[in-house]
């Protein structure tokens, strides 16, 4: 998979990274953005294309920051991608459209997160909704459906690669417009030359695991000898190292992961994560006959957690000789960040080879 470093600005990262946080619960509704706090919904109302449409209309910046999102999902993204994004953020983007098109109007609400239901369970009601309902609301937009995918799919790569094309546009908004609306730039393919660069403000080593994740919702630990069922479940690549090399390649830094991977499915997973998120994978050890390392997390409602690790350090490890071989690398680099994953030893060995 091509590393999109050379193609995404800093900004639009941080941007899409928001727009996955904003997606859970009822996703971005007008009311959320104007009670929430979070660094998340500042980023989306501190946009100057949003500040502008609130100036040019005399409307709130949450109203204004959600009309501005219709409006890129409307326009700027491709037929079944703006579909995806409406029903992902629950904007409504469509309502409409699909009423006059005799959707039920039960289906028009569940995309819209206009249900009962309790707020964790709005994002997984909507993603229902949408596979349930694919050939039905591309045909209802006159848009050729794509093969409908899983329901895996969807969570991972389909709606990461979405939201990412809507950050990248809802930049373009604040780059190429002087009014309150944009012209936007047509994205370059990526056989063509023509590239967006990325500035880069220096060079990081981040060192330690990178794991699979096994996530579980849950109003509650069932008492021991019992069960019970959980109300949503991801599984997704994790590890302290795995999530700061992705952050600070958000920031726009240049980043490389140190660490031991196996070369399995779950392995190639993670990779390919990485090398999504922007972060290099040259230097990752693959390990054959090896079994992925995982978390076991149970998340409840109001999101604090309980883990259990099994980071399989028998198979699963970076030795001495694989520090040694990397040394040079430590040694033109600006940061080194190391987790206490790794073994005191080996903390020693990284230390040395960063002098």
């Amino acid at each position: 998979m091509a590393n999109r470093t050379d193609r995404v600005s800093p900004e639009a990262l941080l941007l899409a990274h928001a727009l996955e946080k904003l997606r859970a619960r009822e996703g971005v509704t007008n009311s959320r953005l104007v009670n929430s706090r979070s660094a998340e919904a500042a980023l989306l109302l501190n946009l100057a294309a949003v500040q502008r449409h609130a100036t040019a209309r005399e409307i709130e910046l949450a109203q204004a920051a959600v009309e501005v999102l219709k409006e890129c999902v409307r326009e700027d993204l491709n037929g079944s991608d703006s579909i995806v994004a409406d029903a992902v953020l629950g904007l409504g983007a469509f309502s409409d459209t699909y009423v006059s098109r005799d959707i039920e109007p039960r289906v028009v609400e569940a995309l819209n997160s206009n249900l009962p239901e309790k707020p964790p369970k709005l994002l997984e009601k909507r993603r229902e909704t949408l596979l349930s309902k694919w050939r039905s609301l591309h045909e209802a937009l006159d848009v050729t459906p794509p093969p409908l995918p899983s329901d895996r799919a969807l969570r991972g790569n389909i709606e990461r690669r979405v939201l990412g094309e809507l950050a990248r546009q809802l930049r373009r908004r604040e780059e190429s417009s002087v009014g309150a609306k944009s012209v936007v730039i047509p994205y370059p393919a990526e056989n063509t030359s023509r590239k967006i660069p990325m500035s880069r403000s220096g060079k990081v080593i981040v060192v330690g695991a990178a794991v699979m994740d096994a996530i579980f919702h849950t109003k509650d630990i069932p008492p021991r000898g019992t069960s019970r069922e959980a109300y949503a479940f991801e599984l997704a690549p994790g590890g302290k190292a795995l999530w700061q090399a992705v952050g600070a390649a958000r920031l726009g830094l240049e980043v490389s992961l140190v660490a031991a991977v196996p070369n399995d499915r779950f392995g190639d997973e993670i990779i390919d994560h990485l090398e999504d998120q922007g972060v290099n994978t040259d230097l990752i050890k693959r390990v054959n006959d090896a079994h992925t390392p995982f978390t076991g997390v149970i998340e409840f409602e109001l999101g604090d957690s309980v883990a259990f690790n099994w980071p399989n350090r028998r198979e699963v490890r970076l030795d001495n000789s694989d520090i040694d071989s990397l040394s040079q690398h430590f040694a033109g680099c600006d940061a080194v960040l190391l987790t206490f994953e790794n073994s005191t030893r080996n903390l020693g060995a990284y230390l040395s080879a960063c002098r």
